[in-house]
């Protein structure tokens, strides 16, 4: 239920621990929920999730090919209940090009902060993170592929969109009616042109949400991006 606090814009602290975040969530949405997964990068979350609701379904969306390829492996035992998509959400159809990132502990693996905008200031506040090249995916809008797949509703959306969550949800009439949106949210321009979580939390405000939850304090993101070069963090929106 919303607490009162929540309800006066005081959002409940949780930690980046996924299961930690489901369990805040859980109790809002129905046994059976539509959930889509935005960035399934190697499928560790979108098992996770799964677990947690046994009749839902699960939609995953990828576009690295060699990530994609991980995510069905992974998702072999759940068929029927999740799905993986080798394809980019994002506010229009077509193709784009895509940065993709590697960390210097895994030379040969595409890391997790690859997107569809340029790296800008990640470079500085990463310095073990670089996008040595790019490729090109496939991009498609939420609301379109649900049509195209007779998918009426969207109860839960998991975005781990590297800047372009923003994006792909204000383009989306489903993304507007959903119960709760999990989004990352960045502090500084990690990307060129990207939306800032002031932007974010405007916007899902303006659109009937209620911030319920944050792994940062919002007091002290300034300190903790001086201090820590902690430049993101996720928030939890649900709809009033």
């Amino acid at each position: 239920m919303l607490t009162l606090a929540v309800l006066e814009g005081k959002p409940i602290q949780i930690g980046q621990n996924t299961e930690e975040v489901l369990r805040t969530v859980q109790p809002l949405l129905p046994r059976d929920p539509v959930i889509v997964e935005a960035g399934g990068f190697d499928g560790t979350d979108t098992i996770k999730v799964a677990q947690f609701w046994p009749l839902g379904s699960l939609h995953t969306f990828e576009p690295v090919p060699e990530l994609f390829a991980v995510i069905l492996n992974r998702i072999s035992g759940y068929f029927g209940r999740v799905r993986a998509y080798p394809l980019a959400l994002a506010d229009y159809n077509g193709t784009s090009v895509f940065y993709l990132s590697v960390h210097r502990a895994s030379p040969g693996s595409v890391g997790g902060s690859s997107s569809l905008l340029e790296p800008k200031e990640h470079l500085i506040y990463d310095r073990d993170i670089s996008f040595p090249r790019t490729i090109t995916v496939q991009t498609r809008k939420l609301d379109d592929w649900a049509k195209d797949n007779e998918i009426p509703k969207v109860d839960f959306l998991w975005l781990d969109m590297q800047g372009y969550d923003l994006n792909m949800v204000m383009a989306s009439e489903l993304a507007k009616n959903a119960r709760a949106i999990y989004i990352e949210s960045l502090f500084v321009e990690a990307y060129k042109g990207q939306y800032l979580y002031r932007d974010i939390k405007k916007w899902m405000l303006d659109n009937g949400f209620v911030l319920m939850a944050t792994d940062f304090d919002e007091d002290t993101i300034e300190i903790d991006l001086i201090v820590n070069k902690r430049y993101y963090g996720n928030a939890l929106f649900i709809k009033r």
